[in-house]
């Protein structure tokens, strides 16, 4: 494929100047051979078959593709980044077609195997241009193929920052709370969806429970495996959006942890739960920790705030914003030494009222709900909560 490039006038200068560089630091190359394993055995790619790589920055995923023999076309606003890409696709002889092109202007004419959104570029965009996004992304795709969106929220500084937030004594009081709770035995099947680097995985499988970990994010699921394997433990890990989650097996117990329900609107929590109890055996528990009911938030809201975590100096603006309830954040962590960097995240607030109805809705009762694991039932103003649903 030839290395050509189409120039429109276009100025989005987000990323121009020193931000252009400094993406390069976010992702170590171990994340993007990482993500790449990904996307071509979930979208089962083969030599000569072609990906549309859009919003691709630097070329990270579309030059790893075509190195592996996947035709690429990249598209980007930034002649900086294309013109690097065409270099260097054009010194390796690398099948790759760069396109310089606001998104929302793109035009390109043959049928992909698979299109890929990569380092949270769809989170610009509002709902009405997500959807000339995607409409456009669905003219040009094959039946049947993948479409790959990161949200990067946990990428960078903040997939290590999570590991500084729960000492290992709350992950072991944790652990004893959902094994007695759901009075698991050795042996007995855990799901542990959005399990980020696997604490609550390891430790229930380290006391002999079989756990199913799902995460959206390589460096966590590559990070379980390995201890996983270390240690001979009963683990199976699987990379993928939990949106688009696929298991054929129930369970025993479910857990949510670490307040990941909350970051999906109430459509997408229902196809959650829903996916959850269609593999949850009857009977068995469903546990949700979260810090984001309106009975936490409308008390611990602030709108501004900072910490520091190791060498990370942390600061958010948080607005509190209605229809639907939510909480926008936007974070900035500034390390010591290197590069700054910045999150924008949204957690959806619902009311216990709203939770539980939610759930009775996809097949569960709710049982109870704790502030302190199994010891002290949640009042509300408490910090955290941790709720216990059965499957009916």
């Amino acid at each position: 494929m030839p290395t050509n490039i189409r120039s429109e006038n276009i100025n989005n200068s987000f990323f121009d100047g020193y931000y252009k560089d400094i993406w390069r630091h976010i992702f170590p190359e171990k994340t993007t051979q990482a993500e790449v394993d990904f996307i071509v055995e979930q979208a089962n790619l083969k030599t000569g078959e072609h990906v549309l790589d859009i919003m691709c920055g630097f070329g990270r995923h579309c030059l790893e593709l075509a190195n592996r023999g996947i035709n690429v076309t990249a598209v980007d606003n930034l002649p900086d980044y294309i013109n690097e890409i065409k270099g260097k696709a054009a010194t390796k002889k690398l099948p790759v077609e760069v396109i310089c092109a606001d998104i929302l202007e793109m035009q390109v004419d043959p049928e992909f195997d698979a299109v890929i959104c990569m380092g949270n570029s769809l989170q610009f965009f509002n709902e009405e241009d997500w959807i000339r996004i995607l409409s456009n992304i669905s003219a040009n795709f094959k039946p049947g193929g993948k479409f790959f969106i990161n949200n990067s929220f946990f990428d960078g500084y903040y997939k290590d920052i999570w590991r500084h937030i729960f000492p290992e004594k709350t992950t072991q009081a944790e652990v004893d709370f959902i094994i007695e709770e759901a009075k698991l035995k050795a042996g007995e099947y855990v799901l542990d969806i959005m399990c980020g680097f696997g604490r609550h995985s390891l430790e229930l499988a380290n006391r002999g429970i079989n756990v199913m970990a799902v995460d959206n994010l390589p460096d966590y699921i590559n990070e379980i495996k390995e201890k996983a394997a270390t240690k001979s433990l009963p683990v199976e890990t699987i990379c993928t959006d939990i949106l688009e989650m696929q298991i054929d097996q129930e369970f025993d117990a479910v857990i949510c942890m670490g307040n990941s329900l909350q970051f999906f609107n109430e459509e997408d929590s229902m196809r959650i739960l829903s996916n959850i109890s269609a593999h949850l055996k009857p009977g068995g528990k469903f546990f949700i920790n979260t810090w984001s009911l309106a009975e936490i938030a409308t008390k611990s809201f602030k709108d501004k705030s900072w910490s520091r975590i190791g060498g990370l100096l942390f600061l958010t603006e948080c607005k509190f914003l209605f229809h639907p309830t939510r909480i926008e954040t936007d974070s900035m962590i500034i390390p010591d030494k290197g590069e700054r960097e910045e999150k924008k995240g949204i957690d959806f607030i619902y009311s216990i009222s709203e939770l539980e109805t939610m759930l009775n809705k996809t097949g569960f009762q709710l049982k109870e709900i704790y502030s302190i694991p199994g010891k002290k039932q949640f009042t509300v103003g408490e910090p955290r909560a941790y709720i216990v649903a059965e499957k009916l």
